[in-house]
């Protein structure tokens, strides 16, 4: 009797730490949404057709080399910090130094990893370089990317939102027009 109550328990404990790691996660990327500040980043051009990769948008942003002194120092998949700067006169944030060492508690950061590093330049990989896609609007909302991303009249940004270096896209707009408002 004692070894069906203790398998019950057993149990339980599995069920509830199988939903808490996802609610978790969940809850995570949620508070960054709601509490995190907002930076609006410039897209670059890209190749928005992979046809393997599912429904998203491959986001390319302006800014993800970084120079420094010696590239070779800095190895591919390295957890790295970048300082972000938001006093530019276009309104848009911009990547402005890069360290191992995670900044002051009063300085903007976000988590990265290194690509790439190659003479005096390094290359960011971003945690938030997909636009996720419904499948039903996905073919409109990538020609209306593509397009604009063409039309260089046209500037084309995404919304992060940041908390303690962990960022979360929030929304892409061409030419101050949500892409949610475009389907």
């Amino acid at each position: 009797m004692k070894t069906k109550a203790n398998l019950l328990v057993a149990f339980i404990a599995v069920v509830l730490i199988q939903l808490a790691v996802p609610a978790q996660m969940i809850y995570k990327q949620e508070r960054i949404l709601y509490a995190g500040k907002e930076y609006k980043f410039k897209m670059a051009p890209v190749d928005p057709s992979d046809p393997l990769r599912g429904k998203f948008i491959n986001l390319r942003l302006e800014g993800l080399e970084m120079k420094v002194a010696r590239a070779g120092n800095w190895n591919f998949g390295e957890p790295v910090y970048v300082t972000l700067a938001s006093n530019t006169s276009d309104g848009f944030v911009r990547f402005d130094q890069l360290t191992r060492e995670k900044p002051l508690s009063n300085i903007d950061f976000i988590k990265a990893q290194v690509g790439y590093a190659s003479d005096s330049l390094v290359g960011l990989k971003i945690p938030f370089d997909r636009y996720y896609l419904e499948e039903s609007t996905a073919p409109q909302i990538e020609r209306i990317y593509a397009e604009a991303l063409r039309d260089t009249n046209k500037i084309s940004f995404v919304s992060v939102r940041v908390i303690d270096g962990d960022a979360v896209l929030s929304d892409l707009f061409i030419n101050g027009k949500s892409i949610r408002e475009m389907k």
